[in-house]
């Protein structure tokens, strides 16, 4: 199945829910101020909503969309069980295509920090390399540099949650009655349990 194929079958199958590009820009905000949290049901006579609640994290390069429907408490619950993991499986591919996040564009170490790769100017990296390690391959005849980024230790099970999670972020409230199973399985800290 080519692309042209693999879109005209998406686009025959299934209806977005949500679509947008994020970036840089006005904010939007999801849901209404002040009503229950659509991750534990909470209200705000029972928790807070005083954070600002991204719905797509701010490290992916978000600073438009805004989710009014999450509490502090799952905000801190996300932030600490998957978006941390998300962060460490896409900071070198966030590095190498700029991506800017709270701050700057993040600087990528290998593992052993004997490598690093550090945007200095609007597309001009600098690479730090050991000429003994595999993190970086130079083709001279090609005028070609292949990066062979190490991952930082991770989650594979919180990443996907938090992915999740970002969709489950977006998607219209009239939608969530159909995800509950769903939102319990991005709550639980315990990654090893399966969602079925």
């Amino acid at each position: 199945m080519n692309q042209e194929e693999r879109i005209a079958f998406f686009e025959e199958k299934y209806v977005p829910l949500f679509s947008g590009i994020f970036g840089p820009g006005d904010k939007i905000y999801i849901g209404q101020k002040n009503t229950i949290c659509r991750f534990c049901n909470k209200t705000p006579a029972e928790t807070t909503f005083s954070n600002i609640s991204h719905a797509i994290p701010e490290f992916l390069g978000n600073k438009q969309f805004i989710l009014h429907e999450e509490c502090d408490e799952c905000n801190k619950l996300f932030s600490e069980s998957l978006e941390d993991s998300l962060d460490k499986y896409t900071k070198p591919y966030r590095t190498l295509s700029q991506i800017k996040g709270k701050k700057k564009v993040p600087t990528y170490k290998s593992n052993n920090e004997n490598n690093r790769i550090e945007l200095t100017a609007p597309g001009a990296f600098e690479i730090k390399a050991n000429i003994d390690d595999e993190f970086c391959e130079i083709d001279e005849i090609n005028n070609q540099i292949k990066i062979n980024p190490h991952l930082e230790p991770h989650t594979p099970a919180a990443v996907y949650k938090a992915l999740v999670k970002i969709a489950l972020s977006i998607i219209p409230n009239g939608e969530l009655s159909g995800f509950q199973h769903a939102i319990s399985w991005i709550r639980e800290r315990d990654h090893t349990k399966e969602f079925i």
